[in-house]
């Protein structure tokens, strides 16, 4: 069709953005963001925080508009750049962010016991329809722009709410993932056992599907992703279970030590990015198994550095209202960013 010829096409990084014109465009986009976000900022910092003051949905709004940006830069990166660029690492933190996010907020509004029947039924009742407008959406485009069309398969385990990075919209096998880990969390509400056993159990599976994953090979494509993020989600429930006594204790120290608090996430964060550690420790033993698991370990560094910040935000009472707005829409961003960034060009450059 004659559209056709009017985008760019990245997929495959085909027709990708040299370096230098990339760094002037992400410079100049990060500086809008920067300003975009001081500008529509308020704090009001609180002496005293109560319970009900831990993880604000303002916090985690504000915590999804965040990651949402990682996404966006992280895949801008991966697919558009030519060759390696800094940014490639962010969709992994921004997925670790949005895994975070769900955990801790499992338990602040469901805790661990029990859970009604229907669950299951509500949480996903409420993902699905985001889901198939955007596939629908990216099924038109791709027929329309690039004459592409999929399996009667792929299309039936759409309909299912299996997703893969095979199928119309990539990103969606996220969904999957969530609700695999969210029919784990409530079978798990109802087992009567020590909370802290449970924990230990759903370390134990989320590590035995990734440790699966990685020697079943060929066949565990299509959810491969999922190998990657193992131990964020429990850490993300753990804490939650703790929240209370581990937000109350980083306030303390917050108030009494903001410079030394600071100085600590910043160093943390800067072993996360340099990743030294994890690399000599990963070549210690020739394993894939053992390397990615290494991996999986520091992505805790990254769940602990968001705790911080959320600690910061709770306190300041801080909201962004640009920051508000990213975060209420970033599902419906995440489900459409990558097919409009990759396959049509209508965010990059235009030929």
């Amino acid at each position: 069709m004659f559209v056709n010829e009017y985008f760019v096409n990245h997929f495959d990084k085909h027709n990708q953005i040299p370096t230098s014109e990339a760094t002037v465009a992400l410079t100049v986009s990060i500086l809008i963001l920067l300003i975009g976000i001081l500008f529509t900022t308020k704090v009001k910092p609180k002496n005293f925080i109560c319970q009900e003051d831990h993880f604000r949905i303002e916090s985690s709004t504000a915590l999804r508009g965040i990651a949402i940006i990682c996404l966006l830069y992280g895949h801008f990166a991966e697919k558009c750049i030519v060759g390696e660029y800094f940014f490639e690492s962010a969709g992994r933190w921004a997925v670790i962010i949005f895994l975070f996010i769900s955990g801790i907020g499992l338990i602040k509004k469901y805790s661990w016991s029990n859970l009604p029947t229907d669950f299951l039924y509500r949480r996903i009742a409420k993902l699905l329809p985001s889901v198939f407008a955007a596939t629908t959406l990216v099924l038109i485009l791709d027929y329309a722009f690039l004459e592409k069309t999929y399996s009667p398969i792929i299309l039936i385990l759409g309909c299912l709410g299996i997703f893969s990075t095979q199928s119309p919209d990539g990103p969606a096998w996220f969904i999957t993932y969530i609700i695999f880990l969210y029919t784990v969390y409530f079978l798990l509400s109802k087992i009567h056992i020590p909370t802290t056993r449970k924990i230990f159990i759903l370390f134990a599976l989320c590590y035995g599907v990734s440790f699966g994953i990685w020697h079943i090979g060929k066949r565990a494509q299509y959810i491969e992703e999922w190998a990657q993020y193992a131990f964020v989600f429990p850490a993300a429930v753990a804490i939650g279970i703790y929240l209370p006594q581990i937000f109350d204790f980083l306030i303390k120290i917050f108030i009494k030590h903001k410079a030394r608090y600071l100085l600590a996430m910043f160093f943390i964060g800067y072993l996360y990015l340099n990743k030294t550690g994890q690399d000599v420790i990963s070549n210690c033993i020739n394993s894939y198994t053992f390397s990615q698991t290494i991996q999986m370990v520091y992505d805790l560094m990254l769940v602990f550095i968001t705790v911080m910040v959320t600690t910061i935000f709770d306190y300041y009472n801080f909201e962004s209202s640009f920051l508000t707005i990213l975060g209420n829409y970033s599902f419906e961003i995440f489900l459409i960013h990558l097919p409009f960034m990759e396959n049509y060009d209508f965010l990059l450059f235009r030929k």
